[in-house]
């Protein structure tokens, strides 16, 4: 083999390599891209299919997925319409679907939990660190000492050999 024909061949290779190890690109159905968005528009408020819940949280990007509530809300709203699908299809527990719907409907989102939080540490009479804050900051002084002393002890063994 020449040069010429085994580089081409190691060209063709590397290509076959990268395509075949590349994560293939998720595109989101249209039901999928409607969900997303109007999660991002601040509202699930309408009601879809739970398939289209289910595309919108598998076709969700990474990012948005770590950084925000969006998964949380999109499993809410699922919760919500699977409990309304049990509902048509069973008029038997009907009172107690709408009671699992109402109470998913009235559940605070994490966004409203956080806005809470951050009023409450931007409230200037909070003066008190919470309790468990000071034990847990013990607790790492202590550690962290203890690995300081096991630190010293070592390199005190070590000039004495």
């Amino acid at each position: 083999m020449t040069t010429r024909s085994l580089t081409a061949v190691l060209a063709v290779a590397m290509l076959a390599g990268l395509f075949a190890f590349t994560a293939p690109a998720r595109a989101a159905s249209a039901c999928a891209a409607a969900v997303i968005r109007d999660w991002d528009n601040g509202r699930l408020d309408a009601s879809y299919a739970p398939a289209c819940y289910r595309e919108a949280l598998s076709a969700l990007p990474e990012d948005i997925r770590i950084y925000s509530s969006a998964e949380n809300d999109i499993n809410r709203a699922l919760i919500a319409s699977l409990a309304k699908k049990s509902a048509s299809t069973r008029n038997a527990k009907l009172g107690g679907v709408k009671g699992i719907v109402r109470t998913l409907a009235s559940a605070k989102s994490a966004n409203a939990v956080q806005a809470r939080a951050a009023q409450a540490a931007a409230d200037p009479n909070a003066r008190a660190v919470p309790l468990t804050v000071l034990a847990f900051a013990a607790g790492a002084l202590v550690l962290v000492s203890a690995a300081s002393v096991s630190v010293v002890a070592r390199r005190i063994r070590r000039t004495r050999r």
